[in-house]
């Protein structure tokens, strides 16, 4: 009888470990990095509700605060994951990351569509907007 109970543990550990097993979810999680936005595509993000503007290319980045101030960022570094890519960098101490996230963004009061939503937290600061780049441009609401 206890080699039995023993048998049972074992073939129960065997299932558990084969139902754990999924090959669609280790498909899904060796997908290929986000690459629709090459180093030397020109990153253009605008925010309307803060009013921001935000310039990246190769490993230079300037942005556009609120204040009308513009920072040039050095230390630029770019991240590709699989929902999209993040870009930070350095001005004197203060830090800025953004965030480019692959999902239609509209701006209702020029009827532009942008193909990028982006985020921005520059120091404490946290900004929402729209992006595009010179190969993918925005397109008009009910034009091209």
């Amino acid at each position: 009888m206890k080699n039995f109970r023993l048998w049972i543990i074992i073939l129960s550990s065997c299932f558990l470990v084969l139902a754990c097993d999924d090959p669609v979810r280790e498909k899904e999680m060796k997908a290929e990095a986000f690459r629709a936005i090459s180093t030397q595509d020109l990153i253009t993000a605008v925010g309307y509700e803060a009013q921001w503007r935000l310039e990246a290319q190769n490993n230079s980045m300037i942005f556009v605060d609120t204040n009308g101030a513009a920072k040039n960022f050095e230390k630029v570094k770019r991240f590709y994951g699989n929902g999209g890519m993040g870009i930070s960098g350095v001005f004197e101490d203060e830090k800025i990351i953004i965030a480019i996230t692959p999902a239609e963004c509209l701006d209702e009061n020029l009827s532009r569509i942008y193909p990028y939503s982006i985020e921005v937290i520059e120091g404490v600061e946290q900004f929402s907007g729209c992006g595009y780049t010179d190969r993918q441009p925005y397109l008009i609401r009910g034009g091209s």
